[in-house]
C-alpha cells in the first residue's frame, strides 16, 4: 500500500511541475502578437507560438524558465559590439547588424 500512495503522490507532484511550468506566454504557448508572450521575460511571439527573442536562450533559471542572453546572431540587429555573439568574432556594423570581423567567415 505505501509504495501505490508514493506512486500516486510522485505523479501528482510531477504533473504539477510540468503544470506550472507551461505558464501563459512562455515557450510553446500561443500567442498573435507579442504581447500575448511575456515580454518582460525576453519572449516573442514567433509562427504563433511564444519563443525567447533572437539573442536569448532559454534556461533553468531558480527553478523556472527564462529567456538569458548569449548575444545576437550573425546578421541581425545589434546596438553595439556587445550585442554581438561571439564578439571577438564579430561587431555591430554601420547599419546596426551584426556583421563578421575581417579574416572570420560565417558558415
Amino acid at each position: 500500500m505505501s509504495r501505490f500512495y508514493f506512486f500516486v503522490v510522485n505523479s501528482v507532484l510531477i504533473f504539477y511541475v510540468l503544470g506550472s511550468s507551461a505558464q501563459a506566454g512562455a515557450t510553446g504557448s500561443p500567442c498573435e502578437s507579442d504581447a500575448d508572450c511575456r515580454r518582460a521575460s525576453h519572449y516573442a511571439c514567433h509562427n504563433h507560438s511564444c519563443a525567447c527573442q533572437i539573442g536569448y536562450h532559454e534556461e533553468l533559471v531558480n527553478s523556472s524558465l527564462s529567456c538569458v542572453f548569449v548575444g545576437v546572431p550573425v546578421g541581425e540587429r545589434c546596438l553595439s559590439d556587445e550585442s554581438c555573439i561571439n564578439r571577438n568574432r564579430s561587431h555591430c556594423g554601420s547599419r546596426h547588424v551584426c556583421v563578421c570581423r575581417r579574416g572570420y567567415y560565417e558558415h
